[in-house]
């Protein structure tokens, strides 16, 4: 238990690296998802929006978490968005993600979105 006043006991994690984690720098690993045919599909709905999913401590945001389709789906995407919600009442450090996306009406459709009332 802490002391009043004083820090925070943590647990290790019991797992262990099977070595030095090396990440690529952030753009390489976008451009890797882009070219293994992946769409960020909030980046596809908001191309300029500054948007975070995860704050620190000096309040500075990051955006963590991300919802990816495959590119040929990227035209069925109709929402992406971030929710602050559940981290604002610190349930979770993370904002919470959905995803909307249109589906074929029927089965077999093959690139085309649903028509306005059919379903």
């Amino acid at each position: 238990m802490p002391r009043p006043g004083g820090p925070r006991h943590r647990r290790r994690p019991r797992h262990r690296s099977a070595g030095p984690v090396r990440a690529l720098p952030r753009p390489q690993v976008y451009d890797s998802f882009q070219a293994a045919g992946l769409t960020d599909t909030f980046r596809h709905l908001h191309p300029d929006e500054a948007a975070h999913s995860w704050f620190g401590r000096s309040g500075n945001g990051l955006r963590f978490d991300h919802l990816f389709v495959s590119t040929p789906h990227a035209e069925r995407v109709l929402a992406c968005d971030y929710h602050q919600e559940a981290r604002e009442a610190e349930l979770t450090d993370h904002a919470v993600m959905t995803l909307r996306l249109g589906l074929p009406s029927t089965p077999g459709e093959q690139g085309e979105a649903p028509a306005a009332g059919a379903g």
